[in-house]
């Protein structure tokens, strides 16, 4: 039995691969033209790694529905700020392409007893990496978007309060900031502006596409100053006092919470080891010498 599953996963691997190698002509000789775009992607290294199989596999599942699966995943991947160089097609070449890495490993590195079950395992584990990985992406965006976001709104109201424009405060903003996730969401919604769009839906768009709580009430209240005609600089001034006092809150929550993670180790570890290095030539003395040599 272990020799007939041995023999499915070898003929599944071969033909897959033997299928993608085939692909791969197709995919550098459109790399040579410059039609296919090569760009490293950040925060993975497998992705990268085996971009040209699934870049090679990606338009073949073009023709697949699931519409609702498009739109979570297509969410994620705007989310996660990689629309430019991923879209679901790549995603899913991705996960199929990681599925086949891992599921041999299953026969390698036994998680249990049974073959099948590890290799089962594995397998599922290659399918789930990609949405931990890109969700991961998610989450340290954010973080850094949230790191970022005060001083930014600062900037601006300073700005505004001098007599600038809102978008050519965000436009001076974007020429002068280096880059970062919060500056190319900037960029993309001056551009949605300069485009058509008006200044309440480029807003709208822009926390839509964060999803971040502070730059989603942030959004609203521009847009319903804009709606009402009310001046943006006292709206500005307030959300900015607002968002410097939620950062050293969350500064002091993060330091109470790593308060509270350092007391198991010092625990468990140093206040033992301190132990060990103040009584333990105590111990040893009394064990070899009785109560003579502690004195």
């Amino acid at each position: 039995m272990i020799i007939l599953i041995l023999i499915v996963i070898f003929i599944s691997v071969f033909l897959f691969m033997r299928g993608l190698f085939f692909f791969l002509e197709s995919y550098y000789a459109k790399k040579r033209l410059g039609v296919v775009c090569d760009k490293k992607i950040p925060g993975s290294y497998i992705l990268n790694r085996t971009a040209p199989f699934w870049r090679s596999l990606s338009p073949r599942l073009q023709k697949l529905g699931f519409s609702r699966g498009r739109n979570f995943f297509g969410g994620l991947i705007e989310e996660a700020g990689l629309s430019g160089d991923l879209n679901v097609n790549d995603f899913w070449a991705f996960q199929i392409v990681s599925f086949f890495i891992f599921m041999p490993v299953g026969a390698i590195v036994r998680l249990s007893d049974s073959l099948s079950l590890s290799v089962a395992v594995w397998g599922a584990f290659g399918i789930v990496y990609p949405v931990v990985w890109l969700r991961g992406v998610i989450k340290d965006r954010k973080r850094r978007i949230i790191r970022e976001l005060p001083n930014v709104i600062d900037i601006i109201t300073l700005s505004v309060e001098a007599g600038l424009d809102f978008m050519a405060s965000i436009d001076r903003i974007v020429r002068g900031y280096s880059d970062s996730p919060l500056i190319e969401e900037l960029k993309r919604m001056i551009e949605e502006v300069q485009l058509g769009a008006s200044r309440a839906d480029g807003i709208k768009n822009l926390a839509g596409r964060v999803k971040i709580p502070p730059l989603t009430s942030f959004s609203a209240l521009l847009v319903q100053a804009d709606r009402l005609g009310a001046s943006i600089g006292p709206v500005l001034r307030a959300q900015s006092d607002k968002m410097r006092t939620d950062r050293f809150q969350r500064a002091e929550k993060a330091g109470v919470a790593a308060a509270q993670k350092i007391l198991f180790p010092l625990v468990f570890f140093i206040i033992p080891a301190v132990f060990i290095i103040i009584f333990g030539p105590l111990v040893v003395q009394f064990v070899t010498k009785g109560f003579s040599g502690l004195f």
